[in-house]
């Protein structure tokens, strides 16, 4: 498959779930486009891509004009409507459900390295079946992760309404809402990579795991 902007005809809507790799943000923190950085062998943005393919119907990586050049070949993807820009993750989230107003879903922020494909697969199975506002949730820090969020379809037109009202945060969002809260076994797997000095901090610790796990 050569790399495309995904069209609203692609996808068959019924009990959907579409996954979303959220890369347009500013990285403003890290100074360098988080979705391209690597832990393992790809950029972080491939990694999430794949991880998303073995539990969501259909993927696509969420980008800004900027970074439409920078995308390989053999990837999906779609870039942020302007009518959404600068609201955040928002953005991502927006402009997936105005293209696709008829499917759930599942907010995948680039920036977690140590999230588990299982864990991943039991969040989306979960979903599935409850089909409800859902999120992992930090319980240490007593907070959602929104670009760790399943969306379903009817609460498109709730956040559309929102930012028109220029409310941007997800994470209010899903505290007024009551989302679900998803726990995971592991609170590391929700590490945000999100600044040089926990870039680098991973990076060690994952290349000690690969090095002794042989």
């Amino acid at each position: 498959m050569s790399t495309q902007e995904m069209s609203t005809q692609e996808m068959s809507t019924a009990n959907k779930i579409l996954g979303v790799v959220a890369c347009g943000g500013k990285s403003s923190r890290m100074g360098t486009d988080k979705s391209m950085l690597q832990y393992y062998d790809l950029p972080q943005r491939y990694v999430a891509y794949a991880m998303l393919e073995t539990a969501c119907d259909e993927v696509v990586l969420s980008v800004n004009e900027q970074q439409v050049s920078t995308i390989d070949k053999g990837y999906t993807f779609m870039i942020d409507l302007l009518l959404y820009k600068n609201a955040g993750p928002m953005t991502a989230l927006l402009t997936a459900f105005a293209s696709y107003p008829d499917v759930g879903i599942f907010l995948l922020g680039c920036d977690y390295p140590l999230l588990q494909a299982q864990t991943l697969k039991d969040f989306i199975s979960l979903c599935r079946k409850e089909n409800r506002l859902t999120a992992f949730y930090n319980q240490p820090a007593g907070l959602y992760e929104p670009l760790l969020g399943f969306y379903p379809a009817e609460i498109g037109s709730i956040l559309m309404e929102r930012h028109s009202r220029g409310k941007h945060s997800l994470q209010q969002f899903l505290q007024e809402q009551q989302a679900f809260p998803f726990i995971p076994e592991n609170v590391n797997e929700l590490t945000s990579a999100d600044d040089p000095e926990i870039y680098s901090t991973i990076k060690e610790q994952l290349t000690l795991i690969n090095k002794y796990s042989y």
